[in-house]
């Protein structure tokens, strides 16, 4: 006898994509994350159910959840369905997990919101706990429905399961992955049978068509397994020409028409249920029940779960007992479409009323209230913008996004929804959403001509554009601002002003550097002139002129403001653009307590990339390195593109300081990315290129590369970051023979020399002689040489006192005088190989040879083997951390830090913990 759904049969032509699945199961260090992608009805649940099973078989546990598009917009709703046979093992771990995923998937508001990583980090604990006696399987079906909240913590999961018995699938609709899956998990592409495989799956189906109509329903199925099975059946002994569906209807509408054709001959009160149903969400049909039987649910007080046998019959949908009462399961999504497509408006109105009436989770029924809203509703506007609240205080930010957005559509008064517009924009800006935010900020600024109102939304304008790279746009809306709000006395003057200085840092450009001069010029005197909110955009446009009220801020915040991450931020900042170096790395600690803890992520990032820059200019390069990889790492997870391209430039920097062949192309991808106006991104991309064309052996391309960030006056492409690459730029002006060259890179240093008579740090006063040097005649050369040495305390930047002993070296020997070259090639070759610049190392012994003096080459450092993530677990147990706090700073398992440990020893050399440290205070490694 023919099973009743032939699809739930072993799948037919799908070897391929079995095969690759099958290797989630094997624990052996392959893929251990996958989502399948592919169009509605090729079998994608289907390949899931087959893995499902094989991992049961296997002994593994198995967690499983599938997306519903009415939960899309509840924060945490799919981790939920995913993690709810298992949250009670949560209250027996530590470290605050069960509290954090209490306040994840509590209704009621938190003091302190979860930030993202926390809950993902929670999770994983969870998980790693549950798979620690048996593998597990995570399983997420329709996975583009679930909210954006929980996709987040998945993908963040699923990229670090590395040493977890922990495997992670999930499916979805269409060719790319959803938002937070689209890195780390392996792609598994899912396209149409191939025509013998659509012949025998057509051939298997219970009253299969006649011959005569088998060749147009393969050909109508195009590869379709679910479209072969529902065209076979419509094809059937009761075949009617008139309704088979158009062919000008796309595939998925086709289906959908079936369906539609198979729901008209239910009974109305069957098709009220699954209207519910398909409305409702995860729930149990008893709550479909009462919502169908209470006021106006239209169906009798008498009313029977027998109602469903029809479409149960039909094979539209199946019931399935659960711990919480039986649930209704359409048979795919296409059928729950064809139910919402099948009803009228008002149907589904009523639906919506009649589920929210019976609904006692608030944020569901705020959300069936709002899909029957016909008009502005004020009372429905406040419960969404309390939803808002509430799913801030589970950090699902997104989710509180929308609710806002949809509280402001049903707002009537115009100045009301202008201000609830911009409180969405806001928490647009917390989600890195930019375009969203300019739309908003746009609609507020149409609403309402009272001043708050246009001054809110041009600073969320401003900023917007700023952080999507158009800082000269940004600038045109927020110097003007700044002013208008200062001579309002406006509390917003000080945000309007720190965001000029942001969008200055950025671009760097002389004329944006000489508007905000002329705004900071006609600004009131600040009220603390020690607090860094208040000074810092005053200072930044000039800040070698300000060194004592840079002390006495770093000195304030220091003490004052240790907790407090905007502070320390711009503190910090200033401390780096003007050369305390020591002063920077002390001040904002690695990582700092506000940056892990709750609330918003946004500093996390932020902090990582301060720390890599600071380590940069230090010649701690494998901290920077270290840095570098877990801020780009994190400004992956949090989709941020002009975060990502400055951790990128950060990593291609140290790639092409040591001479590593990927940094052209992480430094190529940056320059392609569109950011024209970030002059902070474009002068490192420069510069470090310069070092990729220089080992290269190609001076003209270094030229050309550095000549970027000069103009052709010579003046600083960047005000603050380009002065640094000034002896870059005249070693390759010099290297190319050219007297225009070398025209150009004199006026560059000569303007450099002027910033050094001006209040110029120890630092550029080092390279702005190293220049002048490399560009003068013998007699001016070597003193020029002497002046760039002459300050010991410059052994703070390493590596370019290193490349000044390297030339001057190499001036030294060409000039006869081997015996005082030597000295100043040692040092530089020492410097070199402590830092791995293995180029400049072998340029080094290159000149101690042709002074006269053998240096063998180094041996290969252990510490080489190292991957960043590595070197940075490394560094962390070499300070005593255990693996739990290692995990917690490098968002990582405990057990994953345990098996990237069991990696590291060997690679070492050692075999116990205790061992780290003496190997990496080994000046020989």
């Amino acid at each position: 006898m023919a099973k009743e759904h032939p699809d739930d049969e072993a799948i037919v032509g799908r070897e391929r994509e079995q095969g690759r699945l099958a290797g989630l199961l094997n624990l052996d260090g392959g893929p251990q994350a996958m989502v399948v992608l592919g169009a509605a009805g090729v079998g994608k649940s289907a390949l899931l159910r087959a893995v499902r099973d094989d991992a049961v078989r296997a002994g593994r546990r198995v967690l499983y959840a599938a997306g519903d598009r009415s939960e899309s917009d509840l924060p945490f709703a799919g981790l939920h369905q995913v993690l709810h046979p298992v949250l009670d093992a949560a209250h027996d771990l530590g470290g605050g997990t069960a509290a954090v995923l209490d306040a994840a998937f509590s209704s009621i508001a938190q003091p302190e919101p979860p930030q993202r990583f926390a809950v993902a980090m929670a999770v994983l604990d969870l998980l790693s706990e549950v798979a620690a006696g048996t593998p597990l399987l995570v399983v997420v079906d329709d996975a583009h429905w679930f909210d954006r909240a929980s996709l987040a913590v998945l993908g963040f999961v699923a990229r670090r399961l590395v040493g977890e018995p922990i495997a992670v699938v999930g499916a979805a609709h269409g060719e790319v992955p959803p938002p937070g899956w689209e890195r780390g998990l392996e792609v598994v592409e899912v396209g149409p049978l191939a025509p013998q495989a659509a012949q025998r799956l057509l051939a298997r189906q219970p009253g299969a068509p006649d011959l005569h109509l088998r060749e147009r329903v393969l050909a109508e199925a195009a590869g379709n397994p679910l479209a072969v099975i529902e065209l076979a059946k419509a094809a059937g002994a009761s075949f009617d020409p008139a309704s088979w569906p158009e062919q000008r209807l796309t595939l998925s509408d086709r289906l959908g028409r079936l369906y539609v054709s198979q729901l008209a001959a239910l009974p109305r009160e069957t098709m009220w249920l699954l209207l519910l149903a398909a409305l409702a969400g995860n729930v149990n049909v008893q709550t479909l029940v009462d919502a169908g039987s209470g006021p106006g649910g239209g169906l009798r007080s008498e009313f029977s779960l027998e109602a469903l046998r029809p479409a149960e019959q039909q094979g539209l949908i199946r019931v399935e007992s659960t711990g919480d009462g039986a649930r209704i399961v359409f048979r795919h999504p296409l059928v729950r479409s064809a139910v919402r497509q099948a009803a009228p408006f008002t149907d589904r109105r009523a639906a919506h009323l009649a589920l929210a009436a019976v609904t006692a989770d608030p944020d569901r029924r705020v959300w069936h209230r709002a899909a029957a809203a016909v008009a502005p509703d004020e009372e429905l506007a406040d419960e969404l913008l309390a939803t808002a609240e509430r799913a801030l205080a589970r950090g699902a930010t997104v989710e509180a996004l929308t609710a806002m957005e949809r509280s402001a559509g049903n707002t009537s008064e115009p100045a009301l929804k202008a201000q609830r517009l911009l409180l969405a924009a806001q928490h647009a800006w917390l989600s890195d959403l930019t375009e969203h935010m300019l739309h908003l900020g746009g609609q507020a600024a149409t609403l309402s001509d009272d001043p708050a109102v246009q001054a809110s939304a041009s600073l969320v304008t401003g900023w917007a554009l700023s952080n999507q790279g158009r800082q000269g746009a940004a600038l045109d809306i927020l110097i003007p601002l700044a002013r208008q709000l200062a001579a309002a006395g406006s509390a917003n003057e000080k945000w309007a002003v720190t965001t000029v200085g942001s969008a200055l840092v950025l671009s760097g450009a002389a004329e944006h550097r000489r508007r905000a001069l002329r705004l900071t010029a006609g600004l009131p005197s600040p009220a603390d002139p020690a607090d860094v909110q208040e000074v810092w955009a005053r200072i930044l446009p000039d800040p070698l002129a300000h060194h004592e009220e840079i002390e006495a801020v770093i000195a304030h915040t220091a003490r004052h403001f240790d907790r407090d991450p905007v502070r320390l931020m711009l503190a910090g900042t200033l401390a780096l653009f003007t050369d305390r170096t020591d002063q920077a790395l002390r001040l904002v600690a690695d990582p700092p307590a506000w940056a892990v803890g709750g609330g918003t992520p946004r500093p996390i990032g932020n902090v990582v990339q301060y720390h890599a820059c600071a380590y940069l200019d230090a010649g701690l390069w494998d901290q920077a390195q270290e840095a570098a990889d877990l801020a780009a790492d994190l400004a992956a997870e949090l989709d941020r593109g002009m975060g990502l391209a400055l951790s990128r430039v950060l990593q291609g920097t140290l790639a092409a300081l040591r001479g590593r062949p990927v940094a052209r192309r992480l430094l190529t991808a940056v320059l392609e990315a569109g950011y024209e106006e970030v002059g902070v991104l474009s002068v490192r991309a420069y510069r470090a290129l310069a070092m990729v064309e220089t080992d290269a052996g190609d001076p003209a391309a270094a030229y050309e590369h550095l000549r970027k960030v000069f103009g052709a006056d010579g003046e600083p492409v960047h005000f603050l970051l380009s002065p640094y690459a000034v002896a870059d730029l005249a070693a390759a002006a010099v290297r190319t023979g050219r007297e225009d060259h070398r025209e150009h890179a004199a006026a560059a240093a000569k303007t450099v020399a002027a910033v050094v008579d001006n209040g110029g740090t120890p630092r550029l006063r080092m390279l702005s002689y190293h220049a002048r040097a490399l560009l003068a005649a013998p007699p001016q050369a070597e003193e020029h040489f002497r002046s760039a040495l002459e300050d010991p305390g410059c052994e703070r930047w390493p590596f370019e006192r290193a490349l000044v002993r390297l030339d001057y070296g190499r001036w030294l020997r060409r000039r006869f005088r081997p015996l005082h070259a030597r000295p100043h090639l040692v040092a530089a070759l020492e410097v070199f190989e402590r830092l791995s610049a293995v180029r400049w190392a072998e340029r080094a012994r290159d000149e101690l040879r042709a002074a006269g003096v053998q240096r063998a080459d180094p041996a290969p450092s252990t510490l080489a083997e190292l991957s960043g993530q590595e070197m940075r677990i490394a560094r962390l147990a070499a300070q005593g951390l255990s693996n739990r706090e290692i995990a917690e700073r490098m968002f990582l398992s405990p057990r994953t830090v345990g098996a990237h440990l069991y990696r590291i020893f060997p690679k070492l050399g050692i075999t116990s913990r205790a061992q780290i440290r003496d190997v990496l205070d080994d000046p020989g490694t």
